[in-house]
């Protein structure tokens, strides 16, 4: 998936402007900055729920409008922000719904849509609750679902709009891994919005940073941890520590660093 001069204007206002991206198989690539800043607009766009109104989109070979919705949605899934609600839907019949792109409202559920629905819940961990209800379980829980239904999509490219948000920090950390494994395993490209710069340098292989709708830093994420890189994407003096025991490097906001401009 490649954008190129992506620009987003709604009512003269300018959402993002002049964004190129590649999201490259079997990698997490996540997205950090300001609030406000433009990252879920920016995949909104991606995920084709926001027209560009300059630039390109590529989804391998082919621009986006040669895809049809369903053809889009069997190549890339697409978890919003805020997930609806789902009273009375079982974890397995909410995976299932991740088969919709490959049959259609009509088509019958084949043993191939059986498989790729197993595999999904194999994979998240969720299978020990398939029965249960959805909006009965935890927030963690049910995340974990919303990612089996994505995985049973068996899309190529997976975009995730602030997909830990509300979590405490055990299923924060889950939830990355999990993010990371399913990149690697099935060679999907995936595009995660976070907040937690800590977390993105930890789980993602690469990170991008936006600010006043431009991408203004990109790298592996073993080098957004500097200071230097983190303060102007952030506007707020940042301290970097390394751990004398793994050696990972862990950032925080630092009000009282003296030799921030």
């Amino acid at each position: 998936m490649t954008l190129s001069g992506g620009k987003v204007t709604i009512n003269q206002a300018t959402l993002i402007s002049s964004v190129n991206l590649t999201l490259t198989a079997s990698s997490v690539t996540g997205v950090i900055g300001l609030n406000g800043s433009g990252k879920s607009t920016l995949v909104k766009v991606l995920a084709r729920q926001l027209p560009l109104s300059a630039g390109t989109l590529h989804l391998g070979d082919e621009a986006y409008d040669k895809y049809n919705d369903r053809a889009f949605s069997r190549r890339v899934a697409y978890l919003p922000q805020y997930t609806p609600s789902a009273p009375g839907m079982t974890v397995r019949e909410l995976v299932s719904l991740g088969r919709f792109p490959w049959h259609g409202a009509l088509g019958r559920f084949t043993e191939q849509d059986n498989t790729a629905v197993e595999r999904a819940l194999e994979q998240t961990d969720t299978l020990p609750f398939a029965h249960r209800y959805i909006d009965l379980l935890s927030g963690g829980e049910r995340q974990r679902c919303w990612l089996a239904m994505l995985l049973a999509q068996e899309a190529e490219v997976m975009l995730l709009d602030e997909p830990l948000s509300a979590l405490d920090a055990r299923f924060q950390s889950q939830i990355m891994a999990l993010i990371r494994d399913i990149a690697v395993s099935r060679n999907m490209a995936v595009l995660v919005v976070l907040h937690d710069v800590n977390l993105a340098s930890r789980y993602c292989h690469k990170i991008v940073a936006m600010k006043s709708g431009r991408l203004i830093w990109e790298g592996d994420s073993f080098q957004v941890m500097d200071s230097a890189v983190l303060e102007p994407i952030f506007d707020t003096p940042m301290t970097v520590l390394t751990s004398p025991e793994s050696g990972a490097k862990y950032a925080f906001s630092n009000p009282e660093k003296r030799d921030f401009l």
